[in-house]
Formats: structure tokens, sequence, C-alpha cells
């Protein structure tokens, strides 16, 4: 039980901040805007240093019961931005896409395969 328990995190860890990364990439990721300018979604940098990982067990963060991770973008206009540009959701459609080979990945440093 204890093995499983460690391997669970370990993908778990895997698949988080793999997504964190892709929506941090998306952030920055140059594209036209209304005035015709290219560039990211970076102003400050509030919304990009926002973009935080968190799995159950490993940070002084609560998730609800029953989450074993999650991404949040804790600034109050992220949704707003989510809504012109999507940065996070797409960043959660890559990691379901790449979840096979991280599943692997975590077997094979388990010792499992």
């Amino acid at each position: 039980m204890y093995r499983l328990k460690k391997f669970d995190t370990a993908l778990v860890s895997k698949i988080v901040f793999f997504v964190e990364g892709e929506c941090k990439k998306n952030i920055v990721r140059a594209f036209q805007h209304k005035d015709g300018d290219f560039r990211g979604q970076v102003d400050t940098g509030a919304m990009l240093n926002s973009v935080q990982g968190v799995v159950a067990g490993q940070t002084a963060n609560q998730l609800p019961h029953g989450v074993a991770g999650a991404v949040i973008v804790g600034v109050e206009y992220a949704p707003y931005q989510e809504s012109i540009r999507p940065f996070l959701g797409p960043a959660g459609e890559e990691g379901q896409r790449q979840i096979g080979g991280m599943l692997d990945s975590a077997k094979a440093g388990e010792g499992i395969m």
C-alpha cells in the first residue's frame, strides 16, 4: 500500500508540474492583440508569477478533500485573461495528452516496470 501511495504521489507531481510549466509557456507566448501588437499576456509579471502547482501533502496549501493536485493561478483577473486567450485550459489538455508517457516514466522511476 505504501508503494502505491508513493507511486501515485510521483505521478500526480509529474502531471501537476508539467501542466504548471505549460500554463506559464502559454502566458508568455506571443499573439496578436487588438492593438495589432504581438506579445504574451505579461504586463507586470504578476499573473505569471502567481501560477503554482500544488500537490496534496507536499505543500502548506490545503486542497479540497479528494483532490490530489492542482494548478492555481492566483490573481483575481486570471478568469478574464483566460477568456481573452486561454492558457490554463490548453495546458491541462496537453497534460491529458501526455499522461501516458508520464505514467510509464513514473512506473519506471518506482521500479514497477
